[in-house]
């Protein structure tokens, strides 16, 4: 057993007022925090649809 890792998170960019769906690069190995890539996906919706959806999903989602 190997425990369990999302690879996939929310991301909203409150800078660019973008929102979407990245990779979550889990850094715990080396005692650091997570990395967030780039969205990979935009989300076409509104941020309260995109935040319920997420919710749905059971994705956690990181704020800028």
């Amino acid at each position: 057993d190997c425990g369990e890792m999302d690879s996939i998170c929310g991301v909203v960019d409150k800078r660019m007022f973008d929102y979407g769906f990245a990779h979550l690069i889990d850094m715990s190995y080396k005692g650091k925090d997570n990395q967030v890539s780039d969205i990979f996906y935009k989300f076409s919706g509104s941020q309260d649809e995109f935040e319920k959806l997420c919710k749905k999903l059971n994705l956690g989602i990181y704020y800028y």
